[in-house]
Order: structure tokens, then sequence, then C-alpha cells
């Protein structure tokens, strides 16, 4: 989606760039909430492709309880998905920036609250979960009540045959969420087949509804992943603003600029960075008055 909504932008078709992105919002949702109710119709189906099956008793039933609270982020996580480049493309990166934060720091929050106050176990945990993509699901829609928000929702505009191009643009991502689930269904049987007085200890620590060290763990990996990836935002901002900045050049002309460096230099790495060595690209900006000169020099 990004990839068509930069290109409409670049050719200043607005309304073809609110087309795209009104059919990936509508697109995103309509899977999401059909998966979601896949999930509550087929939980235990499910759990068993992940490894938990009927003969590990209560960790079964913990994974069921744990996949149905979670299922109630699913559409919070399409908006999320899709809203985010939008904020990038529409001169509001630190809007999507605050809405990373505040996913990670009320996911962090609410897990506590489940465990240490209302003892919900991993069905608290997963709803959690689902309540901190809903809230940044929320940071991210108030950017459209903005009266200077360019991007818009017009279902008029909308065009299904762009669904194969954005599939097509897309596919990396696919292949990659579906090998990860994939990794794990397949580490978890291993898991099941060489480790079973492993599985006994903890079925046992599960039973015994001490849910602290497991919340623990979870609260530490959402940390590692939260610097992670506020690391490369900030990376992200810096690298695309900092010669708009330097510049004072406005919001728009700073979108388009940006927009511009990354068709050139994406075609230079496709092209010219396959025969394995090392090459580097130099991006330059000259501001002379309302003209900019855009220069990349590469040693491919």
């Amino acid at each position: 989606m990004q990839i068509l909504c930069s290109k409409a932008l670049g050719r200043g078709d607005l309304r073809e760039s609110n087309g795209n992105f009104s059919l990936a919002v509508t697109t995103a949702l309509t899977l999401m909430i059909s998966l979601m109710g896949a999930t509550f119709l087929f939980t235990g189906q499910l759990a068993d492709i992940l490894g938990a099956g009927e003969s590990l008793g209560v960790i079964r039933s913990l994974t069921v309880d744990y996949l149905q609270a979670f299922s109630l982020s699913l559409p919070a996580l399409a908006l999320v998905t899709v809203l985010t480049p939008i904020m990038q493309l529409d001169s509001d990166r630190n809007r999507a920036v605050f809405a990373t934060v505040v996913l990670s720091v009320s996911d962090i929050v609410a897990d506590l609250v489940s465990v240490f106050v209302f003892d919900g176990g991993l069905w608290g945990i997963g709803l959690a979960t689902a309540v901190s993509y809903w809230i940044a699901a929320g940071v991210l829609l108030l950017h459209f009540v903005k009266p200077n928000a360019s991007f818009a929702y017009l279902p008029e505009a909308m065009h299904v045959k762009s669904l194969r191009e954005m599939f097509l643009a897309g596919m990396t991502m696919i292949i990659g969420r579906g090998s990860s689930v994939l990794t794990v269904s397949i580490l978890t049987r291993i898991s099941l087949a060489i480790l079973p007085c492993a599985l006994s200890l903890l079925s046992n620590y599960y039973a015994a509804r001490k849910f602290r060290l497991a919340t623990v763990t979870t609260i530490l990996n959402k940390l590692v992943v939260f610097a992670v990836t506020s690391s490369l935002w900030a990376n992200n901002v810096s690298a695309r603003r900092l010669s708009a900045v330097a510049r004072r050049l406005d919001n728009r002309r700073s979108m388009f600029v940006g927009i511009c460096i990354e068709e050139i230099a994406g075609n230079i790495v496709d092209y010219g960075f396959g025969d394995g060595k090392k090459h580097f690209v130099d991006v330059r900006i000259i501001v002379n008055g309302e003209q900019i000169i855009i220069r990349l020099r590469d040693d491919c």
C-alpha cells in the first residue's frame, strides 16, 4: 500500500492515493475481523496446529484462553499496520513513534495489572495485548481529525484492481509472517518430542496458577522489542528529516524529497547491490531559494 500511495503522490494524484489507502484499510479490516471470528470458532484446531494438543491438558486450555483473548486485537492490529506508514507519508511521523511508545507501555502496564491485581492468567495477558493495540490504533486515528490531513477514507475512490498490485508488493511480508507461524509450530512439536519431562514440570507450574515468572519474561521481551523498534523509528525519522529540518523546508516539500530519495535509492539497491560487494550511495540535497536539487551518487 505504501508503495502505491507514494507513487500516486509522486504523480500529484491525491485521490488515487486515498483510494489505495481506503482499499488497504477495508481489506485489512475485513480479513482480520474474519480471522478473529475463525479464531473463536476454531480455537481448538489452531491450538493443535501450534502444538498444544489434548494430551497437554491445562497447557492446552491456557493456550485456548490466550488465543481467544488475543484475537480481539486483530482489527486494531490491522489498523496499526496500515496507518503507521500513512503517518510517514502525511508528515506526522512523530505520531507513529508516539503510538509505538503507547502500545508498548500500555501493554506492559496492563500485563502487570492483569497478573498482580486481577490474577487474570494468560487470558488476561492476551486481553491486555488487545487493549494496548486498540489504544495505539486510537492514537493513530486521531491524525485524521486534523484539518491539514491529506489522507482520508474515500470508499468511492477505491479500485479493486489495485488489490493484485498490493498483494504482489506485500508478498515478502506475507511469506515472512507465514514462516514465523510455521517456525513456532515446528519448534513446539520438536520440544514436545524431546522435552517431555520439562513440559510435565511446566504443566504443573501452570496448574498451580503461578503466572508471575511467565509474565516477567513476556514483559522483558516486550521491553526489548520496544527498545529496538524505537531505535529504528528514531533512525528512520532522523535520516529522512535531517536535511529538510536543517534547510527549514516545509512539510510538503520535505515529504516529496523523501519519496524521491526512496524511489531512486531503492532502484540503485535493487539493481546495483546484487553482486555481493560493498557499495555506497551518497545523497546530497541542495536548496537554492525555491529550487531543490537532489543528487544521488553510487559506485555500482
